[in-house]
C-alpha cells in the first residue's frame, strides 16, 4: 500500500521556481557571511564549510567532482576545464586560503575573509553561464 500523506509531503518540498546554481550558492554564501563563525572562535569550522561550498559549486557547474580532492588534485582538474587562466587562479587562491586556516590554524583578519567572500561571488558570476536571448 502507497502512503499517501507520505506523497504529499515530499511533493510540496520540491519549490515550484526551482533555483539556479547560482542563486542557490550566493544564497548559502551569504548565510555563512552573516554567521561570522570567525569572529566566535570558529574559524577552522568557517573554512571547513566554506572550501565544502566552494568545491560543491564547482563540482555542479563542471559535472566533475571537487568534494573529495585535495587542492593539489584539484589545481589538475582547473586545469583541464578550458577556464579563463585569471579565473583558475582566482579559485585556485580561495582553495590555498581555505586549506590554510583549516590546517594551519591560521589567524584572519575580517576584511581578508570579506575579500575571500568577493572573489568567491565575482567567480560564481564569472562562471555562470549567460543566458541566450530568443
Amino acid at each position: 500500500a502507497v502512503n499517501k500523506d507520505k506523497i504529499i509531503s515530499n511533493e510540496k518540498r520540491i519549490p515550484k521556481n526551482k533555483k539556479s546554481l547560482q542563486e542557490a550558492t550566493l544564497e548559502q554564501m551569504n548565510k555563512l557571511q552573516k554567521e561570522e563563525l570567525w569572529k566566535k572562535e570558529l574559524l577552522k569550522e568557517h573554512f571547513v564549510r566554506f572550501s565544502h561550498l566552494l568545491r560543491s559549486y564547482l563540482t555542479s557547474r563542471y559535472g566533475v567532482s571537487f568534494l573529495d580532492k585535495t587542492t593539489q588534485q584539484s589545481i589538475f582538474l582547473l586545469d583541464s576545464l578550458s577556464l579563463d587562466e585569471a579565473l583558475k587562479n582566482k579559485i585556485l587562491q580561495l582553495l590555498k586560503s581555505s586549506d590554510l586556516v583549516k590546517f594551519a590554524d591560521s589567524n584572519i583578519e575580517d576584511k581578508y575573509i570579506s575579500f575571500l567572500f568577493e572573489d568567491f561571488t565575482s567567480i560564481v558570476i564569472q562562471t555562470t553561464p549567460i543566458m541566450e536571448e530568443p
